[in-house]
């Protein structure tokens, strides 16, 4: 992770907690955009928004964002 970058968190299939960059793949996914309340990817050709919630971490709350 390079300083200066936003990076996220995020669960991987394996259970593992591993960072991503903003442009960085992860399996099939890519982190688009990384925000202070929620990060954007693209999955399969879809962009999705996965939320985060104040102290409760990342909730599985995810919509398909406009394209």
């Amino acid at each position: 992770m390079s300083h200066g970058r936003l990076a996220a968190l995020l669960m991987t299939e394996d259970g593992q907690a591993t960072w991503f960059e903003e442009g960085q793949l992860a399996g099939e996914w890519k982190i688009e955009a990384i925000f202070a309340d929620r990060v954007l990817v693209n999955f399969k050709d879809r962009r999705l928004t996965l939320s985060l919630y104040g102290n409760e971490g990342m909730n599985s709350n995810a919509s398909t964002a406009a394209p």
